[in-house]
């Protein structure tokens, strides 16, 4: 079984700049959970040591995706979709690096000590809106992360 806190360890080991995005995220700022899967943006500069670590985990996926910027990986019953963009286009025109993303991002620690990356706020906002036409769940969780910094603020 598809143990988080033990891929995330694995990647920090490696030195693998990565960033939890999606569903995830936006849990860790106190969503209720209804996304199952997993979404990491990783350092497209790093593809090919993430490469090396999936193989080492033995996960599967298309070995066809290797070149494309978004790899679907799965772990047993898990799905884990890994990005490796330089930059992500929202639907507005604009875009969200990688790097920029990631010297914004949050590190969220647990009571255990376990540190995880998430993007800040208006970052992960931007990404929930980088899809071509966002899902019902997409826009319940932009609506739900604008309360949370809304609230931040106030």
């Amino acid at each position: 079984m598809f143990n988080l806190e033990e891929f995330i360890k694995e990647l920090e080991k490696r030195r693998v700049r990565y960033i939890l995005i999606g569903g995830q995220a936006v849990t860790l700022y106190g969503s209720p959970l209804f996304s199952f899967d997993f979404d990491f943006w990783v350092d497209p500069s790093q593809k090919e040591t993430f490469f090396s670590f999936a193989d080492s985990f033995c996960f599967e996926y298309d070995e066809g995706s290797r070149s494309k910027p978004m790899v679907i990986f799965y772990s047993e019953e898990e799905k884990i979709d890994v990005f490796f963009a330089k930059k992500m286009a929202t639907k507005k025109g604009g875009a969200i690096a990688f790097e920029d993303c990631y010297r914004a991002a949050k590190v969220l620690k647990d009571p255990t000590g376990f540190k995880i990356i998430v993007p800040n706020i208006d970052d992960l906002i931007t990404l929930k809106n980088c899809k071509k036409s966002p899902s019902a769940k997409d826009k319940e969780d932009i609506e739900y992360l604008k309360i949370i910094k809304a609230k931040r603020i106030g």
